[in-house]
């Protein structure tokens, strides 16, 4: 019997509502190269960029989010810089942080300052859905702003 070994991905998610953003692409794609060459070697690197605005959209419905959920397999680690950039409603993340730890993927948002290791722990949880609900707060917040 022959085990196959499969090197594991690093999916990074770039995503900008519009080119003019703060936080553009091009500075995601910077921050995300970065981390994933520093953290996550010899894991094979992925990147997945849309620019949509993704107001009403859950993550698993998106173009490029389809496509992680569908390429990504045990041991993967999804990269996002901010969690804002992947979730805008704390429903959308702890849909998706459902699934992905059931199928041992992990998903890693460079703003939480929660190591991997704590993230499974149920502090770890219980900050990085604080951390969604202010996200969703946020989110709210500019969009009232801007009407």
């Amino acid at each position: 019997m022959t085990s196959e070994f499969r090197v594991p991905m690093c999916h990074c998610y770039i995503r900008a509502s519009t080119d003019k953003q703060e936080n553009t692409a091009a500075a995601q794609r910077h921050t995300l190269e970065t981390v994933a060459a520093r953290d996550y070697q010899p894991f094979e690197v992925r990147e997945y960029a849309e620019v949509v605005s993704a107001r009403k959209t859950p993550f698993l419905e998106r173009t490029q989010g389809k496509l992680i959920d569908e390429r990504a397999q045990t041991g993967d680690v999804i990269l996002l810089t901010k969690l804002d950039r992947g979730f805008r409603n704390t429903r959308d993340f702890l849909n998706s942080r459902f699934i992905w730890r059931a199928r041992g993927i992990k998903a890693r948002c460079l703003d939480a300052s929660i190591s991997e290791d704590m993230q499974a722990t149920p502090q770890g949880e219980a900050m990085q859905t604080i951390q969604a609900v202010f996200a969703q707060l946020e989110g709210e917040l500019i969009g009232a702003r801007t009407k």
